[in-house]
């Protein structure tokens, strides 16, 4: 048996972090999220994938996403992105809007928020003057 295999068979495989017998998060086959080092390439796969489902989600949820217009679309999936598609769901305005294609209504609801007050605030006003100029 390689050593590769050795340790795949003893450490299990997981794919979401968890904690080791010794109490470190790990993921993976082991692998200690405190010693993870990752290059930015790998971090813009990780993206890329995460974005992917992503999209497919936001059009399971909502009727209105593939047929949105591309700009849209990405200032949803920014959003959903930023703050997971449970949070962005309650913005229940701001969807309605987008669903009846009011965009500037839509940017307005978005400021009207914790997210655009307190969290992020200049990342909402960019993403806001966006959805206002389609």
């Amino acid at each position: 048996m390689s050593l590769i295999d050795s340790i795949k068979k003893h450490e299990g495989f997981s794919p979401v972090v968890y904690k080791c017998t010794a109490g470190y998060d790990t993921i993976g086959y082991g692998k200690r999220i405190k010693y993870l080092k990752v290059t930015e390439e790998q971090s813009l796969e990780w993206l890329k994938e995460d974005l992917e489902h992503l999209h497919y989600v936001l059009a399971d949820k909502y009727d209105w996403f593939l047929p949105a217009e591309e700009e849209v679309k990405d200032i949803v999936m920014e959003m959903a992105y930023q703050l997971g598609v449970s949070a962005f769901s309650k913005f229940k305005k701001t969807i309605q809007y987008i669903k009846v294609k009011d965009y500037k209504a839509a940017s307005l609801e978005m400021l009207d928020s914790k997210w655009a007050r307190n969290d992020t605030p200049s990342r909402a006003k960019e993403l806001s003057d966006r959805m206002n100029k389609i």
